[in-house]
């Protein structure tokens, strides 16, 4: 399998707060929510008993046959994570909130914008050039999407001028809600990652950027053409906040995140994405809060005051889990 990476694309913007005059200006997260789940309704998976979920009769609810039922919240999202569990630690809703801010004055842009030329490509139908030979609506999953922000960037700028449906996956219920501010066509789902609440080969796509893999549960729900896209820190990842801490040797954990990668998926093509990006003193604040190098750690007030810019440095690899 071969990837290709398109050397000049053309990229729409990405823009956090932009307000779009469109159908959604009159319906609620919820009916929004309802209506994506009613048009694509073979996707999603009971996680007590794995059985198929179906939209209830008034549509309040996701149920299987064996009447396992998931109410959708107001909100505008589905909670799949069962009993118990949840995001812990550093992974709170303010720590969400700060990396919204990130997000919000283009730390990863031009990152979100290779990310998603590179899926354009890969969901092209097979008629075109592309990689995907199913019939019908092509569906894409940002596992482990945090808050949102790359999901929505590739529902925006990845359409490869077929029907796409796209979905959010993550483990806590705080980011999950945080991303149905986004005015987009995206069904979000609180759901473990370890065991993604969907039916099998339900997805052409799977994104998984910066976050954990698990590139067994990712083989199981990926189409037999279908292709996972992972995102890994490069060694100078956001090397100035680790300086803040006096920790300068940040590659060793890409390093292993690039071996656990070899060992665990086929890969066809990567590509590094690396850029700086020069800081004002209101975004200085909201970076040691945004990553978990540094959340809840209180960093030298001095220090931080002379950061000028921050390195960001990712490698994407795109292949088929083993």
């Amino acid at each position: 399998m071969r990837l290709v990476f398109p050397r000049r694309p053309r990229y729409t913007e990405i823009a956090m707060n932009e307000q779009k005059p469109d159908a959604h200006a009159k319906t609620s997260k919820r009916e929004r929510l309802q209506s994506l789940l009613a048009r694509d309704p073979n996707v999603l998976a009971c996680p007590v008993c794995g059985a198929a979920l179906r939209l209830s009769r008034e549509a309040s609810a996701l149920c299987c046959a064996r009447g396992h039922c998931h109410d959708i919240a107001k909100k505008g999202y589905v909670n799949l994570l069962g009993r118990g569990g949840g995001a812990k630690g550093v992974y709170d809703a303010a720590f969400f909130a700060n990396r919204r801010a990130a997000f919000g004055f283009g730390l990863y842009e031009e990152a979100a914008r290779r990310i998603a030329a590179l899926a354009k490509e890969l969901l092209r139908p097979a008629e075109t050039g592309g990689q995907i030979e199913r019939a019908g609506a092509i569906r894409a999953l940002d596992a482990g999407c945090g808050e949102g922000y790359f999901a929505f960037a590739l529902s925006r700028d990845a359409s490869p001028g077929a029907v796409c449906r796209f979905y959010g996956l993550d483990l806590s219920r705080e980011a999950i809600a945080m991303a149905t501010d986004y005015e987009a066509d995206i069904a979000w789902i609180v759901g473990d990652l370890a065991k993604p609440p969907f039916r099998d080969g339900a997805f052409d796509l799977v994104l998984n950027v910066l976050s954990p893999a698990s590139y067994g549960a990712f083989r199981r729900i990926l189409a037999r053409d279908g292709v996972l896209i992972k995102v890994l820190p490069g060694p100078d990842h956001l090397r100035e906040l680790r300086a803040l801490r006096g920790e300068l040797e940040g590659g060793r954990s890409g390093e292993g995140a690039r071996e656990h990668v070899e060992r665990h998926m086929r890969v066809a093509e990567r590509a590094s994405v690396r850029y700086f990006r020069a800081l004002r003193p209101e975004q200085k604040k909201v970076l040691p809060a945004m990553t978990p190098l540094t959340a809840g750690k209180t960093p030298d007030p001095v220090a931080l005051d002379s950061l000028r810019r921050v390195t960001v440095d990712l490698e994407i690899v795109a292949g088929r889990p083993l």
